[in-house]
C-alpha cells in the first residue's frame, strides 16, 4: 500500500499554500468540522508505520490525499491552482491499521507517536554513548574516574562524603578512595538511607574538611591530565552529583596545568562523561525506568555490599560500567 506521512502532508499544504498566498486555518486538520457529518475528515483511512530511520509515524493512503487535495483545492485555492503532494516518500514499512473519528483522537494519537519517537531517539543516543564508552575501555589510554557524593538525608546540603575510583586502563589496576567530612562527625544517616559511612570495603577511610576531600580529588585528576592528557568521569545519575560540586566551588583541572581550573566540568580536560544509570537503561531498553545503582547491579548478577557508603558506591558503579562494556549493544 502507498502512503504519506501525515504530518509531512500537512506541512505541504500549508507550504503550498502560502506560495499561493493562501492563509489557511492553523487549526485546519484539527477543527471538528474537518471530522464532520459526511466532512473530508470523516473519510480519510489512517495507519501507523516505521519510516527508513525507525522512526514512528501516522500515515495516510495516497487514495485520500488525492482526495483531500481536492477538496482543499477547490475551498481554498479555487479553480487555477491544486495541491500536489505527488512527490512525497511513500517508503514506510510495518502499517498497519489506524481508525481516527474525531479531532481529539487525531490529535492524541499523533501525540503518542512523538513521544515514542523521542523515546526511541534517546535509546538510539544512549546505545551510541554505551559503545563509545566500550571503545574508550578497548582503547587502554585513559584512566576512569567514578566518583559519589552521599549528603545528610535531613539536609542535602550537607556533604557527609566524597568517595571516588579510580581504573587504570592501561595498567588494569583499581585506586578507591573515601573521605568523611570531619566537620560533621556528628550526623549520620539511617531514618530514609542506610547509615553506612564507616564501612568502607576498599581501604581506608579518611576523615577530612570539605576542602581537603576536594583537593585531593583534584590531585588525582591532575595526575591523569599529566600522564593521559585526559581524564573520563563515570557515575550512576552523574548530573546530581557534579552539580554537587559545583556548589561547593570545585574546579575542574584544565589542559593547561597547573591552573585555577574551571567550575564548568564541560570546559575542563575530561575526555567524556559517561552515565551508567543511562547505558544500564540501554542494555535493559527502559530508558525511562531509571534503575538504582543497586537494583542494577543485582540484575547484572554484581555482588555488592554497604552501598550508600561514598566509596563503595564509587567503586561498584565504576564494576558495572566495566560489566555493561564487555556486552554487545543492540
Amino acid at each position: 500500500m502507498s502512503v504519506y506521512d501525515w504530518d509531512a502532508v500537512k506541512d505541504t499544504i500549508f507550504l503550498q499554500a502560502r506560495d499561493f498566498n493562501v492563509t489557511l486555518p492553523q487549526d485546519l486538520f484539527y477543527s471538528q468540522s474537518f471530522f464532520g457529518k459526511d466532512s473530508v475528515g470523516a473519510s480519510l483511512r489512517f495507519f501507523r508505520g516505521v519510516d527508513a530511520e525507525n522512526r514512528f509515524c501516522l500515515l495516510i493512503s495516497c487514495a485520500d490525499i488525492a482526495l483531500l487535495c481536492d477538496v482543499l483545492s477547490k475551498s481554498f485555492l479555487g479553480d487555477t491552482d491544486k495541491f500536489n503532494l505527488a512527490y512525497l516518500n511513500t517508503n514506510y514499512s510495518e502499517i498497519e491499521s489506524c481508525p481516527i473519528t474525531d479531532a481529539k483522537q487525531l490529535s492524541k494519537i499523533s501525540s503518542q507517536l512523538k513521544k515514542r519517537n523521542k523515546a526511541a531517539q534517546r535509546l538510539k543516543l544512549a546505545i551510541s554513548n554505551w559503545k563509545s564508552a566500550i571503545r574508550l575501555v578497548k582503547a587502554k589510554n585513559y584512566v576512569f574516574v567514578s566518583f559519589d557524593i552521599e549528603t545528610y538525608e535531613m539536609d542535602h546540603k550537607i556533604i557527609l562524603e566524597l568517595g571516588w575510583s579510580m581504573y587504570d586502563s592501561k595498567k588494569n589496576k583499581f585506586l578507591d578512595q573515601h573521605y568523611i567530612n570531619s566537620a560533621y562527625r556528628s550526623l549520620s544517616n539511617g531514618r530514609f538511607v542506610d547509615d553506612q559511612k564507616l564501612k568502607f570495603l576498599f581501604g581506608v577511610s579518611v576523615w577530612a574538611t570539605i576542602d581537603q576531600m576536594l583537593r585531593e580529588f583534584r590531585k588525582d585528576l591532575d595526575w591523569c591530565i599529566e600522564r593521559d592528557g585526559g581524564y573520563i568521569l563515570v557515575g550512576h545519575g552523574i548530573d546530581s552529583d557534579i552539580k554537587f560540586l559545583r556548589k561547593q566551588n570545585f574546579s575542574w583541572p584544565s589542559l593547561t596545568l597547573p591552573g585555577p581550573g574551571t567550575l564548568d566540568v564541560k570546559e575542563s580536560a575530561f575526555v567524556a562523561i559517561l552515565d551508567t544509570e543511562t547505558i544500564y537503561g540501554a542494555h535493559c531498553k527502559e530508558l525511562g525506568n531509571t534503575a538504582s545503582l543497586g537494583r542494577a547491579l543485582d540484575n547484572v548478577k554484581i555482588d555488592s555490599w554497604c552501598l550508600h557508603n561514598a566509596g563503595n558506591d564509587a567503586h561498584y558503579t565504576m564494576e558495572l560500567f566495566l560489566h555493561l562494556c564487555k556486552l554487545t549493544p543492540p
